[in-house]
């Protein structure tokens, strides 16, 4: 370690100095070491494994200096300070009587820094001073990790709560409409009001489900239970869930079928193909098609969803698969979009070892897709030949 750049450490006051453990058998070494740093540290002296851990459970250390003459191995003795350093790693100088020993030891995992007997008390000061400045910049940062760590379960905690509390109300208002409709007349101006409480109400509900997403993801307690799946099974229940949403736009939408079987947690993929084909209808203009195509890649398959809207340029689709990202595209028909459809269909495939991506199509609209490991089918199917196409307005 190069020492020329470091000044001489300056004395310190009683109650600002460092603790430091010196575990040395050898009172050499002990009495080398308490003339050139004890009146700047504070030493503490240990002679056995167990003393370590005793001294480490009741007191902070900036660093720890093992004497080369030690009964015990010395790889046990580092393998105990590090254990009694707990997450934040201490480190470990080495003296040693010659520097023979210090070949002897200079490949050995958890030595951070060495020195001899008779190195100039300079020198083993600015050394032990710089390890101890490494210690206090180590603690720094795992405190600054504990404490997002900490805002981050807050957030979570926070965002449950509040979904869940929003929860309710949205409901009873779906049921106090349903029931008004019974009691309004069939005006157009009345109907278009109560179309309208409606799509506000089923954008708050996807903004709440999208929420509870995020929280359930970012907690990592979201379990995958893979086993095969018919993707025709899937890709059929994604068309009749945005039926009447792409209806509104006057949107088809064309199922390309493929007899084939994925290896994927059913929930999961049905969620990322729902956000995959909802996101198209949003983005879609009005009077156009998506299409629903499914292919093979070697042991993949590919589910894509590919839409005739303005494509996404380049630069910009990176961007889409992070949380709350969002490109310069707006939703065709004045919905709204929270940028974590993308960012949560991403998270659930990676949690099935899946990959995901985006692609301008030749004739300018967008392709998304995702690809699930094939398995073979449970049950006799139909032999894999040219897809079949069905049109769903």
């Amino acid at each position: 370690m190069t020492t020329q750049s470091l000044k001489e450490p300056v004395l310190t006051t009683k109650g600002d100095r460092e603790n430091i453990v010196i575990i040395a058998p050898d009172e050499a070494q002990r009495v080398r070491l308490a003339s050139i740093l004890g009146k700047m540290y504070d030493l503490t002296i240990c002679q056995t494994t167990q003393q370590i851990h005793d001294k480490m459970k009741r007191n902070t250390f900036s660093c720890a200096i093992l004497g080369s003459q030690i009964d015990e191995d010395i790889a046990t003795v580092v393998q105990a300070v590090q254990d009694a350093s707990g997450a934040v790693q201490m480190p470990i100088i080495l003296m040693v009587n010659t520097t023979n020993y210090t070949k002897l030891y200079q490949d050995m995992p958890g030595i951070d820094e060495y020195f001899t007997i008779n190195t100039p008390a300079v020198v083993i000061r600015k050394r032990v001073a710089a390890q101890a400045a490494l210690k206090q910049m180590r603690d720094e940062r795992q405190a600054t990790i504990d404490n997002l760590n900490t805002i981050n379960h807050v957030k979570n905690h926070f965002l449950r709560i509040a979904s869940h509390d929003l929860k309710g109300p949205v409901s009873n208002i779906r049921s106090a409409l349903f029931v008004l409709q019974d009691y309004i007349d069939g005006s157009e101006e009345s109907q278009a009001l109560t179309n309208s409480i409606e799509d506000i109400l089923n954008t708050m509900t996807d903004t709440i489900d999208r929420f509870l997403d995020v929280a359930m993801l970012n907690s990592g307690q979201l379990a995958v239970e893979a086993e095969c799946l018919e993707v025709g099974d899937l890709l059929h229940e994604a068309v009749d869930q945005y039926t009447m949403s792409a209806a509104a736009k006057n949107i088809h939408i064309n199922l390309e079928e493929r007899a084939c079987c994925i290896y994927a947690d059913a929930t999961l993929t049905r969620q990322i193909i729902g956000n995959l084909v909802s996101n198209a209808i949003k983005y879609s203009p009005k009077n156009s098609n998506v299409t629903l195509r499914v292919t093979q890649r070697d042991n993949m398959i590919r589910i894509s969803v590919i839409d005739e809207g303005s494509g996404i340029v380049k630069e910009e689709r990176e961007k889409l698969f992070k949380q709350f990202g969002q490109g310069s595209n707006q939703p065709t028909g004045g919905e709204s979009s929270t940028g974590l459809g993308l960012w949560i269909a991403k998270e659930l495939i990676m949690l099935q070892n899946g990959n995901i991506g985006v692609e301008t199509t030749t004739k300018g609209g967008s392709e998304f897709w995702f690809e699930l490991p094939y398995c073979k089918p449970k049950r006799t199917q139909l032999p894999v030949t040219e897809p079949l196409v069905s049109s769903v307005v």
